[in-house]
């Protein structure tokens, strides 16, 4: 599948996808999940044995607190050091999923597939897991018929989200 970046998709959907807000409607705040990993804590770093150090396994995910009139939950991983790289996409994971095992997923469906943390050498990388609560209805983004990265859209309709952070070092 193709995958485009969040602002090449967003110029190139234009006016494709769910309904926008209605002109003067205030969009409402997300509600919000609780989102974890096994692996590390908040804040934490990242285990070698999840990133391109070790054996780049995808890492283990949970999530709680999804609300009433979710349609698919989805989860996206990016590098916010390194221009928003994205580092992990799956959409269409069934609302009653409460996570991902390590080295999964086995739900949804992956438009980018899990691409192990890497900082340059010498260098220290933030890496976020997001977690979207989306509404029935509401569908992933696409081009043509590929899937695309759409994490503006996932914000601008996510009916909850959480998220939870890490970082890794690669040594000089």
């Amino acid at each position: 599948m193709t995958v485009l970046g969040a602002a090449a998709a967003s110029a190139l959907l234009g006016g494709c996808g769910s309904a926008a807000p209605k002109p003067g409607a205030v969009a409402a705040e997300p509600a919000r999940l609780t989102v974890t990993s096994s692996a590390f804590r908040q804040g934490g770093v990242i285990p070698d044995k999840y990133t391109c150090k070790g054996a780049g396994v995808s890492l283990p995910v949970a999530w709680s607190g999804v609300p009433a009139g979710t349609g698919w939950i989805a989860l996206y991983m990016e590098d916010p050091t390194a221009s928003d790289f994205t580092h992990w996409y799956v959409v269409d994971i069934p609302p009653g999923t409460t996570g991902l095992t390590e080295g999964g997923p086995s739900a949804g469906r992956v438009v980018a597939h899990y691409y192990p943390p890497c900082p340059q050498d010498g260098a220290t990388d933030d890496y976020v897991v997001r977690v979207y609560a989306m509404p029935r209805g509401y569908q992933p983004a696409r081009l043509g018929g590929a899937l695309v990265v759409d994490a503006a859209g996932l914000r601008a309709h996510a009916l909850a989200l959480g998220e939870v952070d890490a970082t890794v070092t690669k040594p000089a």
